[in-house]
């Protein structure tokens, strides 16, 4: 039970501004946001929600709650709160380059940056689509992609200046994880089960109908050996060999809600989520479960280009020490 509120608690602060969350029930109720004015400064910004942590270059970016950006010079070991043009929540961030990039949230915002994450315009906001953006991907310094709710899905060429929008599917389901598979080809995934693959680079999307469960999905993990990764509501974790062709369950041992994960250099996998989850593995096939001891409320997990794990959350950003901790 204790679980179940941490994950409404730490989903109402996601969709803070659009009304009271119902991702225990594997879907949301979205409200109308009120004009907001961008944030100065703020002392505690880097202790506050993140949601998303991108390189850009030899420096790391970081977004979350109200509109705050941080910025880490020293592969993540202190932050900077920069500039902001937006108090919307900021819920994505993408680097096509290491100067190059696009953090993406509420009333479907979209802010580009061309100096390393340094400044940020707004390029595209839609406060009547009441559809925030959850995730991104860039194929390129020019051609990206956007996914959100209501099957939202905006699409840049010309690295993020413009945006055209368009529906992944006629039912319109929430959507919060992207990735490229080791064909090239795209997946999608979100509430009630949903994933979708595109094998034309987003033009066009087919969903997938052998779901192995109809609850929500947070996040999508391609590894190296061409498998998929699967991962949401309630700990639940499933790994397709062939393209989403069939999935199998593997065992969590949790009930916490995973929201993010990563594959490090060295091929191993961590993937994390509420209650202080952090599940592991060397091969993404059987994962040992760990605990923080303070439960922290973790929406993802990033490796540094010194091959340090860092962990971000409710918390802010800060390095992921399981030896440390446990």
């Amino acid at each position: 039970m204790d679980q179940i509120r941490q994950t409404q608690r730490f989903s109402r602060r996601v969709w803070l501004g659009y009304g009271a969350s119902a991702i225990a029930g594997a879907s949301c109720l979205l409200a109308p946001a009120r004009a907001q004015t961008p944030p100065k400064t703020y002392p505690l910004a880097a202790s506050s929600l993140v949601l998303d942590v991108a390189a850009a270059g030899d420096a790391l970016v970081a977004v979350g709650d109200r509109g705050f950006i941080l910025r880490s010079t020293d592969g993540g070991q202190s932050w900077a709160q920069v500039s902001s043009p937006t108090a919307v929540m900021l819920t994505a961030v993408a680097m096509s380059s290491a100067t190059n990039g696009v953090a993406a949230g509420h009333d479907a915002t979209l802010l580009r940056t061309t100096d390393g994450g340094q400044t940020w315009t707004i390029k595209d906001q839609s406060p009547e689509l009441e559809a925030p953006l959850m995730d991104l991907w860039f194929e390129n310094e020019t051609h990206g992609l956007a996914i959100g709710a209501y099957g939202l899905i905006k699409e840049t060429n010309d690295g993020g200046d413009t945006w055209d929008e368009r529906r992944i599917s006629e039912d319109e389901p929430h959507l919060y994880a992207l990735v490229r598979a080791a064909d090239g080809s795209l997946f999608a995934a979100g509430e009630a089960g949903a994933l979708f693959r595109s094998t034309d680079v987003g033009a066009t999307w087919a969903k997938i109908e052998s779901s192995p469960y109809d609850g929500t999905y947070f996040g999508l993990l391609s590894l190296i050996d061409g498998a998929l990764l699967a991962f949401g509501l309630q700990g639940n974790l499933f790994r397709s060999p062939n393209l989403g062709k069939t999935w199998e369950e593997i065992p969590t041992e949790t009930t916490a809600s995973l929201m993010g994960g990563v594959q490090r250099k060295d091929g191993s996998i961590d993937i994390v989520g509420l209650s202080g989850a952090v599940l592991t593995s060397i091969d993404g096939k059987s994962f040992q479960l760990n605990n923080l001891p303070d439960r922290e409320a973790l929406s993802g997990v990033f490796e540094t280009a010194a091959n340090k794990m860092i962990v971000f959350g409710e918390h802010g950003v800060h390095p992921l020490d399981l030896e440390r901790q446990l």
